[in-house]
């Protein structure tokens, strides 16, 4: 892999630009008429609510949030294809 510069960026700045990209995405959904949730997407498979769903999901895992529990074996799922998703 070739070297890289690195640039290092304080905390406050990082935070700061995090907090507004979710302020502008809350926005922006907040707006989204309900029949545009199902919207399918460019990723084969995916609609506009899965993929909010999902990165909703990531940012609550890396902030530690636990999961919900879920009402059904997730397993038995069609879209679940791995124990990640389970």
């Amino acid at each position: 892999m070739a070297d890289r510069p690195v640039t290092i960026l304080p905390k406050s700045a990082v935070l700061a630009g995090l907090f507004a990209v979710w302020d502008d995405l809350g926005a922006l959904l907040d707006g989204l008429p309900d029949t545009q949730w199902q919207a399918v997407s460019p990723l084969p498979g995916w609609d506009v609510q899965a993929l909010v769903s999902h990165m909703i999901g990531t940012e609550s895992f890396l902030s530690g949030i636990p999961a919900p529990e879920p009402d059904c074996d997730v397993k038995t799922l069609e879209h679940v294809r791995n124990d990640i998703g389970a």
